[in-house]
């Protein structure tokens, strides 16, 4: 599938100046982002972005910083759920 945005010459002139590859950054920034709102797997994401492993699709969304998923509510579940099996193994 092929996806087309209308950007205005002159910006993407602009654009295009500071990322040559610009079709590229804008398809990674979209997985990247598509993968942070769950809408991706890491596998997923590593598919549209060709990479040959899911373990690279691991390491690129590392890099910017999505990657377990990780969050302060999931902290905080665990830290909640930690509590709760610390409290039953003391009855």
């Amino acid at each position: 599938m092929t996806l087309t945005i209308e950007i205005p010459e002159r910006i993407e002139q602009h654009l295009r100046q500071e990322h040559p590859d610009l079709e590229r950054r804008i398809t990674e920034n979209y997985v990247v982002e598509a993968f942070r709102q769950g809408d991706l797997s890491s596998a997923e994401a590593g598919v549209i972005l060709g990479l040959s492993s899911r373990w690279e699709a691991i390491d690129f969304l590392s890099e910017r910083g999505v990657y377990p998923g990780y969050d302060v509510n999931d902290y905080q579940q665990d830290i909640e759920q930690l509590r709760k099996r610390r409290e039953g193994q003391e009855a």
